[in-house]
């Protein structure tokens, strides 16, 4: 696990109400010193910005799973090589996407990368 860096992996069940996801994604991302809300002020302007990454009109009205333990070892692996060029705290947040054009060409995910120095 990386000392320098934090990383959140945001992880709920969608079960086809986008605005109920939203809500509840939203309630998992905790106010941080320096960063609020993954880098909002608010968890209202958080849910807003969520509500377009995450969804599209073409988005499935169904859960589908993600590989966490890929996920937290390929953004470790990335935070390790950023590390190394960077003297900051770096703060990441990932999200799970049904947007279609985030699953075509990022592989599903949408993440925030805060830098707090």
């Amino acid at each position: 696990m990386l000392k320098e860096s934090k990383i959140f992996l945001v992880d709920t069940t969608f079960e086809g109400n986008k605005n109920l996801f939203i809500k509840e994604i939203t309630k998992l991302v905790k106010k941080t010193k320096n960063i609020g809300f993954a880098g909002y002020d608010s968890r209202k302007d958080l849910g807003q910005n969520l509500s377009w990454q995450i969804f599209d009109k073409n988005s499935p009205d169904k859960n589908f799973a993600f590989d966490k333990k890929k996920i937290r070892a390929i953004t470790e692996e990335t935070l390790n090589k950023c590390l190394r060029k960077i003297n900051e705290k770096p703060y990441t947040f990932i999200f799970p996407s049904y947007n279609e054009f985030t699953n075509r060409k990022m592989e599903g995910l949408v993440a925030t990368f805060l830098s707090i120095t």
